[in-house]
């Protein structure tokens, strides 16, 4: 898993929201055309020599002009009398008077940063929420992702703490048991229908059964289980389905092969596509070649109430059960 890069990830998106939620720090408020100091002195002016350090304010004709004490003595009075120079201009005609050269002050400042709100800073708010989100989701995906890798790890360790023992034999000896690997039960073809429902009944009863068999088998309704049907008849459709009910840590999985002659020969093929502790059982009609199928088996025949088994080891008598089951009654070697 690569659980670094989704956090490096995660991350790298987080930051990147906190960056972009920020202001931009270049941003100036708009230029204002109130409040601006306006200076109409002009560099030449030359304060007037008559008058020393009374002020004088040129007039027009016919007003009278007030000012401060002149040094030469008091008040100056009189229409005309203003000192300075006459008026220039327009001023004569009745103009306005120009700037004194004092500045207007603004009755309403402002301050000196304006942060003005604008499309752009709202889009970048929302893009900074979804990297946010986009980072605090891969977070989430990462820690789910270490939780699992550290079940799948305590699974995997447990594994090796233990060992799985091998199953009784199958119904009862000289038969292997289920987990030993595959087994061959061989009968008459008019009794083969009946063997193979009185067999898939009692696999059933404590096992998940894996059936290989062709399409056109019809096959028998059984409680227990479940029973499941491969679709092939080939080694390589029968290894997925069985590592996956394998795998799950449910009842323990066997596999019954409904197979003619012309494919025996497949049998090595499955014998090794099984799990350690999984085997199963090849009903035949006809005796196989030892050199042919290597495996250990027995031929059965009907009997009163169920069937017999025999074998190079001994025989067995099997009867059934009130739940359709094959239970075992064991007949001295030979008999």
């Amino acid at each position: 898993m690569h659980l670094p890069l989704v956090a490096l990830l995660s991350i790298c998106c987080m930051l990147g929201g906190a960056a972009s939620a920020q202001d931009d720090p270049t941003a100036r408020p708009p230029p204002s055309g109130e409040g601006a100091a306006v200076s109409t002195d002009s560099p030449s002016a030359k304060p007037s020599a008559s008058t020393g350090a009374a002020s004088t304010t040129p007039v027009a004709d016919g007003v009278e002009a007030t000012g401060g004490d002149s040094t030469a003595g008091g008040p100056s009075s009189g229409a005309g009398a203003a000192s300075g120079p006459p008026p220039l201009g327009d001023l004569a005609g009745g103009g306005s008077l120009p700037a004194t050269g004092v500045a207007n002050a603004d009755p309403t400042p402002r301050p000196d940063t304006v942060t003005f709100p604008t499309a752009d800073t709202t889009a970048g708010g929302a893009l900074s929420f979804l990297y946010v989100a986009l980072g605090l989701g891969m977070l989430v995906l990462m820690g789910v992702g270490l939780l699992w890798g550290r079940r799948s790890d305590a699974i995997d360790d447990l594994t090796d703490l233990m060992q799985r023992l091998p199953e009784s034999p199958f119904v009862g000896a000289p038969l292997p048991s289920l987990s030993d690997g595959v087994q061959i039960w061989t009968v008459h073809p008019d009794h083969e229908a009946a063997l193979v429902s009185d067999l898939l009944t009692t696999m059933a009863d404590a096992h998940r059964v894996l059936v290989v068999a062709p399409s056109a088998r019809l096959l028998p309704r059984v409680a227990g289980g479940p029973v499941f049907r491969v679709h092939g008849t080939r080694p390589v459709h029968l290894e997925e389905p069985l590592d996956y009910i394998d795998g799950d840590g449910g009842r323990p999985v066997t596999v019954l092969w409904l197979l003619a002659a012309e494919q025996w020969q497949t049998m090595g093929d499955f014998a090794d596509a099984l799990p350690s502790g999984v085997g199963g059982v090849l009903v035949t009609t006809e005796a196989p070649d030892a050199e042919q199928l290597p495996f250990p088996g027995a031929v059965f025949s009907p009997c009163d109430g169920g069937w017999r088994a025999a074998s190079a080891s001994g025989s067995l008598v099997m009867v059934r059960a009130l739940d359709g089951r094959l239970v075992s009654r064991s007949l001295e070697e030979g008999a």
